[in-house]
């Protein structure tokens, strides 16, 4: 072999390496090639993707916006119930202002009977109320202690923090407002129940008391404080459930009961207590709403941190998509890797071909 064929053969050898060098450099751009493609293509789909989110986005917002109506109307729907039997109650108002106007005719007929002074001067069963006032004023007493156990029960603190939350429930409601603002002195006349004991001692008032009884159909339908009255009595709900005194009042009340079978005059005022043990009943009624106003208030609290979930959820499923892009990446950016360390031992072995 000659020199010239020496030279030939080395000058292909240089051609060939060249050329697989540029067959390697061809192959990497085809493969970049194809990736860009199919980059392309992920960017196409990435953009389906967003518009389908921000799709996702109005439509969750729009759930929000029904959730937060079916709330609505889920509170519209009890006040519709209590609405209803608001104009029960109302009726039973027509029916108790019949009666005030009764009392006004029973005070005209006690300032002309002069049977009035002869129930006045019977001591032996003021003495007896006296003994029952006795009764009554250790209930006070251990009213008062109630009053100071519920001051330090951890209990009361956490309820008052929902009494906050209640009280924002109650501002939104428009018609509740209005309920409210028809209120006019219920309060008032529960703090005029403290004169009925000085009614017992002070009969004369009693006539007073009663020729303005006809302004209590007046009263009834103006009542600005029945608000104050309802979140009291949700106290006084709990109270009662809570209170082991209660079975001695209740005795108490019992024996208050015998006291008032003895009594003639009071046998007359027994008759309309009817009335009263059906308000008692609606008393009872509206007590068991507190408790479901109590347990909707937590439930509202658990639908907000529902909704902050429901969000996160959210923002967690696009990061999941997100990772899993990145994985199929990061798995195509592994086989590239091994890719082009083949490539860089071929690049070698041809060197050493060419050498």
């Amino acid at each position: 072999m000659t020199m010239e064929h020496v030279e030939l053969g080395f000058q292909k050898s240089s051609d060939w390496a060249k050329y697989s060098q540029k067959s390697s450099n061809w192959a990497k751009y085809s493969q970049k090639s194809s990736d860009w493609a199919k980059y392309s293509q992920k960017s196409s789909d990435w953009a389906k993707y967003r518009e389908k989110s921000s799709d996702w986005a109005k439509y969750s917002q729009k759930s929000s916006d029904w959730a937060k109506y079916r709330e609505k109307s889920s509170d519209w729907a009890k006040y519709s119930q209590k609405s209803s039997n608001w104009a029960k109650y109302r009726e039973k108002s027509s029916d108790w202002a019949k009666y005030s106007q009764k009392s006004s005719d029973w005070a005209k007929y006690s300032q002309k009977s002069s049977n009035w002074a002869k129930y006045s001067q019977k001591s032996s069963d003021w003495a007896k109320y006296s003994q029952k006032s006795s009764d009554w004023a250790k209930y006070s007493q251990k009213s008062s202690d109630w009053a100071k156990y519920r001051e330090k029960s951890s209990d009361w603190a956490k309820y008052s923090q929902k009494s906050s939350d209640w009280a924002k429930y109650s501002q939104k409601s428009s018609d509740w407002a209005k309920y409210s603002q028809k209120s006019s002195n219920w309060a008032k006349y529960s703090q005029k129940s403290s004169d009925w004991a000085k009614y017992s001692q002070k009969s004369s008032n009693w006539a007073k008391y009663r020729e303005k009884s006809s302004d209590w159909a007046k009263y009834s339908q103006k009542s600005s404080d029945w608000a104050k009255y309802s979140q009291k009595s949700s106290d006084w709900a709990k109270y009662r459930e809570k209170s082991s005194d209660w079975a001695k009042y209740s005795q108490m009340s019992s024996d208050w009961a015998k006291y008032r079978e003895k009594s003639s005059d009071w046998a007359k005022y027994s008759q309309k207590s009817s009335d009263w043990a059906k308000y008692s009943q609606k008393s009872s009624d509206w007590a068991k709403y507190s408790q479901m106003s109590s347990d909707w208030a937590k439930y509202r609290e658990k639908s907000s941190d529902w909704a902050k979930y429901s969000q996160k959820s959210s923002d967690w499923a696009k990061y999941s998509q997100k990772s899993s892009d990145w994985a199929k990446y990061s798995q195509k950016s592994s086989d590239w890797a091994k890719y082009s360390q083949k490539s860089s031992d071929w690049a070698k072995y041809r060197e050493k071909s060419s050498d």
